[in-house]
């Protein structure tokens, strides 16, 4: 999986951080008296895109995004696989970072999925 390729891994982060950052750029720019909620939905393999921009303490991420959302969507998340196999840090301490920023975390799936993990019985 590229994902995990450290020369791949970087480049997916930079695209996708300054995908999000571009598009809330140009949102708040197109509408200046929003103030609801932002919320980050990522599916599969894009949840862990996001949940590593959202919430690695590695310092390839931090700063890449110019801000934090309200809300984080996982649907369908392989997190779960991933926290066991290649995350250097716990599942515990990457919740705490994003509870620290108030950010609200959703993981959805569906029992027969044979991707989607459960994040509870890892914490």
């Amino acid at each position: 999986m590229l994902f995990l390729n450290p020369r791949y891994r970087s480049l997916i982060l930079d695209t996708v951080a300054t995908q999000l950052n571009t598009v809330r750029d140009s949102f708040k720019k197109n509408n200046p008296a929003f103030n609801g909620s932002v919320i980050v939905v990522g599916h599969s393999l894009g949840s862990v895109i996001s949940w590593e921009l959202l919430s690695s303490p590695a310092d390839d991420c931090v700063g890449r995004l110019k801000s934090m959302p309200d809300s984080f969507v996982a649907l369908g998340s392989p997190i779960g696989c991933f926290s066991c196999v290649s995350f250097e840090d716990s599942l515990t301490s990457r919740l705490a970072k994003l509870r620290e920023a108030k950010v609200d975390i959703f993981n959805l799936f569906h029992p027969n999925d044979p991707v989607a993990y459960r994040l509870e019985p890892l914490l």
